[in-house]
């Protein structure tokens, strides 16, 4: 269970490694599928807001071996998914470094895999690696 908990990091922090790493990244592997002209954005798990998104030597990254996940999804299912755990945040009072924990009420409706588009493209060797 202790590999469960994420833990918050400043907005400062968030904003800036999501723009230098996360952005990035997507638009290497998903160079049609992300930025403005096509309505996604790239979604990341943990979350921008904490340190296990941007620590991927913490105990979660054995399930995905980079310790995080992205994905090409609609830009307006990612903002109101900002806007939920961002007011979960500030409304439980979460300070820099406290542990949250994220538990779904429900499997999603149609799962999809998220596989890059581009051949032989892995987060892993992306930009930069």
């Amino acid at each position: 269970m202790k590999h469960s908990y994420l833990h918050r990091v400043s907005t400062d922090t968030a904003t800036s490694n999501r723009n230098s790493q996360t952005g990035p990244s997507c638009t290497w592997l998903w160079p049609n599928d992300t930025g403005d002209s096509s309505g996604n954005q790239c979604d990341e798990f943990p979350y921008a807001a904490s340190w296990e998104r941007w620590n991927p030597k913490y105990g979660g990254a054995i399930v995905t071996n980079a310790g995080y996940s992205l994905c090409p999804i609609p830009r307006t299912h990612n903002r109101d998914a900002g806007i939920l755990s961002g007011d979960f945040l500030t409304k439980e009072r979460l300070l820099v470094g406290d542990p949250f924990y994220i538990k779904f009420k429900a499997d999603p409706p149609n799962p999809t895999k998220c596989i890059s588009p581009v051949s032989g493209r892995n987060v892993i060797g992306g930009p930069g690696r």
